[in-house]
């Protein structure tokens, strides 16, 4: 990203950027924090001089840098920590909590009330400690679930593929709304099937299914 927040920086830019990186004392910051471990990832890809590490900036206001030698160093000590013998899965264990195999989690009808057709659901986390409750909602094509509402639970839900329709609206792969407790939503539908990613917040029970 170039010093405004847009366009991209040529290879004498990166330089010079290295440079700036190197004064104002980002390259060494980062070296020290690269130092403690690999268990400090992952970087930020941009960071404001003068300022504390970021994801890539919304705004325009900056400068802002691309981080480009905090990457390098990454890079250079995973390696590092490959060369003395260590797995990958051994270095994934440090990153992440818990996996789940999705392929592997068996799908089960979805217990919802008045439901029409073929609508089934995969449970891939129940565990709060571990984040939002999270279930694949699968909808064959022709399938029904009635309209209804979640006393107690704000739920996210994300279409992967397929077509899912709420209340006569259609929604492609890539859409994604909110709802929050009390809030009638539905009937949901599909002509072509759909696959849906949910989220929902604790407390979170299936059983939190009101026909509205």
């Amino acid at each position: 990203m170039s010093g405004g927040g847009a366009g991209v920086v040529s290879h004498a830019g990166l330089v010079l950027l290295r440079h700036l990186a190197d004064k104002t004392g980002l390259t060494s910051g980062y070296r020290g924090r690269l130092a403690r471990g690999i268990a400090t990832f992952p970087l930020p890809v941009a960071t404001r001089p003068g300022g504390s590490p970021r994801t890539w900036p919304t705004t325009k206001s900056g400068p802002w840098v691309c981080n480009v030698l905090s990457w390098r160093e990454a890079s250079a000590q995973l390696l590092r920590l490959r060369g003395k013998g260590t797995k990958r899965n051994e270095v994934s264990a440090m990153t992440f909590t818990n996996t789940v195999e999705t392929s592997k989690v068996q799908a089960v009808p979805a217990p919802f009330p008045n439901t029409k057709g073929t609508v089934t659901i995969q449970v891939l986390n129940s565990d709060q400690s571990l984040g939002p409750a999270v279930i694949v909602l699968r909808m064959e094509p022709g399938s029904e679930i009635a309209r209804h509402l979640h006393e107690q639970t704000t739920e996210t839900s994300y279409v992967l593929e397929g077509v899912f329709i709420n209340e006569g609206i259609s929604y492609p792969p890539g859409s994604e709304w909110n709802i929050k407790p009390n809030t009638p939503h539905g009937p949901h539908t599909t002509e072509v099937g759909c696959t849906v990613l949910v989220t929902f917040s604790y407390p979170s029970t299936l059983e939190d299914f009101v026909l509205a």
